[in-house]
């Protein structure tokens, strides 16, 4: 428990160190995490808990509650890793610093993880978009994805695909606004 706590400093100390949820040197099997302010990539969450496990399979099965998320989450850190999260509220807001600095550009992960994320109510910068739902997987070399926003007042839906590196950086996106 801490008034504060800054995720990216944790993140880069465990960087390589086997506490990443992959197969090798797991040395933390639960968790209580609680803080009055998490930092997180540049943002902030009020009220924040994280509670779970890792089971038999590495991978970690966590409840989220905070003023701005509520939700499930699974982490499965093989490979590129597996990221499954369903949450009732998930509301993205101003960042800390609007900069990403040379230190997190040079963390990023070559490969993203795959990725199903839904939202029953989204919110970004105080705007509630409505449901959203992110389902991502990794293929040669690219991070392709299929999103949707579904609200009272219409519905955004899509496929993407954003390849970083390998000579010939592409990102291209099909989308349907209705």
């Amino acid at each position: 428990q801490a008034k504060r706590l800054d995720a990216d400093f944790w993140r880069r100390l465990f960087k390589g160190g086997g506490g990443d949820g992959g197969s090798g040197g797991q040395f933390i099997s639960q968790m209580d995490l609680r803080a009055d302010e998490l930092v997180a990539f540049g943002r902030s969450l009020s009220g924040f808990r994280l509670a779970g496990g890792l089971d038999g399979n590495n991978t970690w099965n966590l409840d989220l509650k905070s003023r701005d998320a509520s939700g499930s989450i699974e982490w499965n850190g093989e490979g590129a890793g597996r990221l499954k999260a369903r949450f009732a509220q998930l509301a993205i807001n101003e960042g800390i610093d609007a900069k990403p600095s040379s230190a997190d550009v040079a963390d990023l992960p070559e490969q993203l993880p795959a990725i199903s994320l839904t939202a029953d109510r989204f919110l970004f910068k105080g705007r509630n978009f409505g449901k959203a739902s992110l389902d991502a997987t990794n293929s040669a070399g690219a991070w392709n994805a299929k999103f949707g926003l579904e609200s009272e007042d219409g519905s955004l839906s899509g496929t993407g695909r954003w390849q970083p590196d390998g000579g010939r950086p592409e990102t291209s996106v099909d989308f349907k606004l209705e």
